[in-house]
């Protein structure tokens, strides 16, 4: 009984095989079957190749007992075309690198894009604060306050002469304008002076640090302004003496004072025009400074020296002489406002 139910079974594999090819060759032909296997290997679709192969195996070790049936060829040349798809398939795998899907090279190109894009944006923020800097630290506008302030020493100085005592400009000293009734308004002419030199000070040795040049190559000439622009303030706290009259302690601070003022401003004046033409960007400037600078050094001398020879004429002197370096100042201060400092697009920073 035992040995005709292993025979029933062992049949009904036979007939289960038999079924499951012919329906395969149906629905299937070997041709197609081929070539689903090798679109799958093209496509790199490793799961289609696996399942395909499962079949193909399970079909080929069925068949291989129906010894002289036809199917017996078909597995056996579908046995040679799968290894040869699968040997094909597996070497390509490791001898070229797999390249990435095209989703993948988008989302790589659109971070690379993104990255771009912010990294441009932060460059126009930094330039743009580095703008927003500069202009704050543009000292364009420090220069015409200095000239607007020169024009206005220049108009007060004019009413302070004409109004009493009418002092002569030829033979009494600029100075005698600040005693007597009105002589507050030559007393803030001469804050006025001494505050127009500080700020163009300052914004000379800012100019200076825009432009990358160090302040200890002109240091001399802007401590002898300096000088020039206290002695100025100091002239209006210590009045001189009216004329005839004996010398007061605030007279003779007064002319200490004066004395060193004007030494200041004239060699002030010359030490900064001989250094300029050592600079790239002032060179344009220092063929019309250092000649006004040594016309004040002259001047400066002869006042001096007209005391003792032309002791009437030292009062013409001494307003040619602090008309000679006002007008310097006013001369460096539109060039500087001009040129240097609107050539000048962005600071002397280093990039990144």
């Amino acid at each position: 009984m035992q040995a005709i139910h292993s025979r029933t079974d062992v049949e009904d594999r036979k007939l289960a095989v038999y079924n499951l090819f012919a329906a395969y060759l149906q629905t299937m032909p070997l041709e197609e079957l081929l070539d689903g296997v090798e679109r799958a290997r093209r496509d790199a679709q490793l799961r289609y190749v696996v399942i395909h192969g499962a079949v193909c195996s399970y079909c080929i070790g069925r068949a291989e007992r129906l010894d002289g049936s036809y199917l017996q060829t078909f597995a056996l040349e579908l046995k040679e075309q799968l290894a040869e798809t699968l040997a094909a398939f597996v070497t390509s795998i490791l001898t070229q690198p797999r390249r990435p899907e095209g989703k993948v090279l988008r989302k790589k190109s659109a971070r690379q894009n993104k990255f771009i894009r912010r990294k441009v944006n932060d460059q126009k923020e930094t330039q743009r604060a580095l703008m927003n800097e500069y202009k704050k630290r543009n000292p364009a506008k420090l220069f015409w306050v200095v000239i607007l302030l020169i024009i206005l020493y220049a108009v007060l100085d004019v009413i302070a002469q004409s109004l009493p005592p009418h002092y002569s400009p030829i033979s009494q000293a600029e100075s005698d304008l600040a005693v007597g009734k009105f002589g507050f308004i030559m007393t803030l002419n001469f804050l006025n002076r001494g505050v127009l030199s500080l700020v163009f000070i300052f914004a000379f040795l800012r100019t200076l640090d825009l432009n990358g040049i160090a302040r200890s190559h002109l240091r001399t000439g802007t401590y002898l302004l300096g000088a020039w622009a206290i002695g100025a303030i100091l002239l209006a706290i210590f009045p001189t003496d009216v004329p005839a009259t004996p010398v007061s302690w605030h007279g003779a601070i007064h002319i200490v004072v004066a004395l060193i003022a004007f030494i200041g401003g004239a060699f002030g004046a010359f030490a900064i025009s001989w250094k300029l033409g050592k600079n790239h960007e002032f060179e344009g400037l220092k063929p019309n400074a250092l000649p006004l600078s040594v016309i004040a050094v002259i001047l400066l001398v002869i006042e001096f020296g007209l005391d003792f020879v032309f002791p009437h004429l030292d009062a013409l002197t001494e307003r040619v002489f602090l008309g000679s370096v006002l007008l310097w100042i006013g001369i460096v201060s539109a060039y500087l406002a001009t040129h240097v400092c609107q050539t000048k697009v962005t600071p002397n920073l280093t990039s990144e």
